[in-house]
């Protein structure tokens, strides 16, 4: 699944993909049993967030994935839902002032076997 949503045009690795498996709480039912698998990487793109942001929203959202908006929502990243995947993007550092300005994003693909599908037409209605 990470091929096919793909990176920005010229990103960079800036740290490989790590995978982890994650398990259920300390003192419930799911203890030490595996929940949920997240796949984490971090990329340097040229440009800003708002231009990385603007290409991963019309990529996601061609593919069937819907913006989430937490109750509080954040500055520092944006998230995507689809069934039981969520894609968390990290608003990293902006190096606005370089030649070219680049910047950092984390980029995590998390299936989690609790997180709830979506309302049909997506997490905001």
């Amino acid at each position: 699944m990470l091929e096919e949503i793909g990176a920005p045009p010229g990103a960079t690795v800036f740290s490989p993909v790590q995978t982890k498996i994650l398990t259920g709480g300390k003192r419930d039912f799911w203890q030490n049993t595996p929940c949920a698998v997240s796949w984490q990487t971090t990329w340097d793109i040229p440009g800003d967030h708002p231009t990385m942001l603007a290409w991963y929203h019309q990529r996601l959202t061609d593919r069937g994935w819907s913006l989430f908006t937490p109750q509080v929502p954040s500055q520092l990243e944006t998230i995507y839902r689809k069934d039981q995947w969520r894609i968390t993007l990290g608003h990293n550092v902006t190096f606005a002032t370089d030649h070219p300005p680049h910047a950092r994003i984390q980029f995590e693909l998390r299936w989690d076997y609790f997180q709830k599908s979506l309302p049909p037409g997506g997490a905001n209605k």
